[in-house]
């Protein structure tokens, strides 16, 4: 599937032309800027035609390895986060836990990104919403909130894959009719067993079968294989309109995570999500001219399968307390943040000790 060999671009391009130091992609500009002299160079955003790909040739197209820029694949011994760097990058520490332990790998960064949505929200901005979010977190340590450093807030593009599909469903299952019907039963009254009859709400169930055809269109998952799953999706969804052209150029200055999966593992995902829709949409065609549905069995063929590969901005906090790494996400985007802090056990204590006193004295007031 991968080639050894890489187109590039000459890293020179990410110097500053200038004064010769290297630049970076602002996000409160949208430019690639010197941290040095401060010059500016403008970035091409383009939103146009983003070109989904077909997904049977993801494997055999070797022109989808390249980034448009020499990379070079890193993981940390400390925690197994693999992301994807400017191959000049000399100095790394890992994004997800701050370890400064970070090796190369022998490897290629996979199939490259149609698609990014570019930092929007800066570092110094990613900083004092972390301290606005901390602070609303009335039971961490006093301690946490004077040593957090802004220093280990890191950018970081996450992947995920987009795929179209077009679907055809045959479908057999079971409708059924309520109807009622006399039953008898016996009952004792006043010390004599008698017989009565009752109707008795039953169901009789016919055989039902069909098509159904649906399109599909930008079904999302992640492959993140470092982050919390349950915190990404809380910072979702992205702006996606915001889409544009993959740039090598928005990548300056933060690292891109390699996907986990990849292409074909992450649309077994998709099929089960596009499957549980489907089956809901069976069953309520045929709940339209029945009472009750019973089992239903679909089968499903998949055509015209697309795929996108978005980079997606997610700024990441890793920080240490008391030996325990605690985790912090921004979306790069929007700015929603998600994250998990310490409990202070001298406040928890004191919250439970003023439970207790108003218990006793509730006690005392009311016995």
């Amino acid at each position: 599937m991968r080639d050894k060999s890489e187109k590039v671009v000459d890293s020179s391009a990410f110097k500053c032309p200038s004064c010769g130091a290297d630049m970076r992609f602002d996000p409160a500009s949208g430019h690639l800027k010197c941290d040095f002299c401060e010059r500016e160079e403008t970035i091409e955003a383009n939103r146009e035609d983003i070109e989904e790909y077909d997904f049977e040739r993801a494997e055999t197209d070797e022109t989808l390895n390249d980034w448009g820029t020499q990379t070079k694949t890193v993981q940390c011994e400390n925690c197994g986060g693999t992301t994807i760097v400017p191959a000049e990058q000399t100095t790394v520490v890992c994004a997800f836990c701050g370890s400064p332990k970070v090796v190369s790998r022998d490897e290629l960064p996979g199939i490259k990104p149609e698609s990014v949505i570019p930092f929007k929200i800066s570092s110094k901005a990613s900083h004092d919403l972390f301290i606005k979010w901390i602070k609303k977190r009335k039971l961490a340590p006093s301690k946490l909130k004077k040593e957090y450093k802004a220093d280990n807030i890191k950018g970081v593009y996450i992947p995920y894959w987009s795929y179209d599909t077009n679907t055809m469903s045959t479908y057999t299952g079971q409708a059924g009719d309520y109807y009622f019907a006399p039953e008898t039963y016996t009952t004792t009254s006043n010390g004599r067993t008698e017989t009565r009859t009752r109707q008795v709400q039953k169901v009789r169930w016919r055989f039902v079968a069909g098509t159904y055809d649906k399109a599909f269109d930008d079904i999302i998952f992640n492959d993140s294989g470092t982050l919390d799953q349950k915190m990404i999706e809380r910072i979702e969804p992205y702006q996606l309109n915001e889409l544009l052209h993959y740039n090598p150029r928005f990548l300056v200055g933060f690292a891109a995570e390699r996907y986990k999966n990849g292409l074909k593992a992450v649309w077994e995902r998709a099929k089960k999500f596009i499957a549980n829709v489907l089956m809901t949409d069976i069953k309520a065609i045929i709940g339209r001219s029945c009472d009750v549905v019973g089992n239903v069995n679909v089968n499903t063929t998949y055509k015209d399968i697309k795929y996108k590969h978005m980079l997606l901005p997610v700024w990441i906090s890793s920080y240490r307390f008391k030996k325990k790494v605690y985790n912090f996400y921004i979306n790069g985007q929007t700015g929603e943040v998600q994250g998990k802090a310490p409990k202070s056990i001298v406040k928890i204590g004191a919250i439970i000790l003023i439970i207790i006193a108003i218990i006793v004295a509730l006690y005392f007031i009311f016995r």
